[in-house]
């Protein structure tokens, strides 16, 4: 698995290198490859890309009358410390400084491409931003009623419950690792195939150093540290209830969100300390749509 992935990273390597590559392919790489949770493998790459699209201010960009377009550029400059203007946004506002409902309503994925990039805000003067996250969310609380589907559906669930920029890196890549595959728009198969094969050597390796961890610490063997981790999680598990049985109703939803959803992510990469995940995956797709996607609580 290792020597595959490793083969990846260079068939990807390449894709950045490629001469014919534009400041408009460039930023979707860069998105892609965040958004899978793989950028770590291609740091170099990436700053080389966003000079070019930082660059490329009056050029591919200036053109463009794409919102989802404008809005990943927007998103992974800022993502990486880069200067953006806000003002990028004015060629889809109308006279009277709105945004244009003629042009945006029919364009979900730029809607929520819009509503992400707009967490990026850093200024109280960015009133142009506050106006766009009001604006998209309107307009996808209305598109959610029918003509979403999946995957779209569950990413802009997920956003309004935490916006992408602010949303836990990790379980972001675990779901779109799940949908990049079903996007309208062709997706890159080795990119995904990478991102598969991180997510799950990461995931091994978290649960191997665990073992190692309590073996080293308690003297114990390989059962029983896996034993240990399963008592581990299950206290905790317990702990979580027990808060959510005491907590004020008003503050229960904001928790859910912020701790027991991340919690969840406990038996994906662990299966409740018994096993890892990717020695043991073959049911690990109904697992991931019922904790995450279609979850009882």
């Amino acid at each position: 698995m290792g020597e595959r992935a490793n083969f990846l990273k260079g068939e990807v390597r390449k894709k950045f290198e490629a001469a014919a590559m534009s400041a408009i392919d460039a930023a979707m790489l860069v998105d892609a490859v965040v958004h899978l949770g793989i950028d770590h493998c291609f740091r170099e790459e990436i700053a080389t890309a966003l000079r070019s699209v930082h660059e490329d201010e009056e050029g591919e960009f200036g053109s463009c009358d794409d919102l989802h377009t404008v809005a990943v550029r927007f998103l992974v400059l800022r993502q990486h410390g880069l200067w953006v203007s806000a003002d990028v946004f004015d060629k889809f506002r109308d006279d009277k400084g709105s945004f244009s409902k003629s042009l945006l309503c029919s364009n979900p994925r730029g809607l929520l491409s819009l509503y992400n990039a707009a967490h990026m805000a850093v200024t109280p003067e960015e009133k142009v931003l506050d106006d766009a996250i009001a604006f998209a969310r309107s307009h996808l609380v209305e598109a959610m009623i029918g003509e979403l589907r999946s995957p779209m559906v569950e990413q802009v669930s997920r956003s309004f419950d935490i916006p992408l920029p602010r949303f836990s890196r990790r379980l972001e890549s675990m779901h779109y690792i799940a949908e990049y595959g079903q996007e309208e728009e062709g997706h890159d198969a080795q990119i995904l195939e990478l991102a598969r094969l991180e997510f799950e050597l990461v995931r091994s390796l978290h649960l191997r150093e665990l073992r190692e961890i309590c073996s080293a610490e308690y003297g114990a063997t390989g059962e029983e540290a896996f034993a240990f981790i399963a008592n581990m999680t299950e206290n905790a598990w317990r702990k979580i209830n027990q808060a959510c049985m005491e907590m004020d109703p008003a503050m229960l939803p904001a928790f859910k969100v912020a701790v027991v959803d991340l919690s969840r992510s406990i038996e994906i990469i662990y299966l409740g300390g018994k096993r890892d995940a990717y020695t043991f995956g073959s049911n690990l797709k109904d697992l991931v749509t019922s904790l995450f996607l279609k979850p009882c609580a």
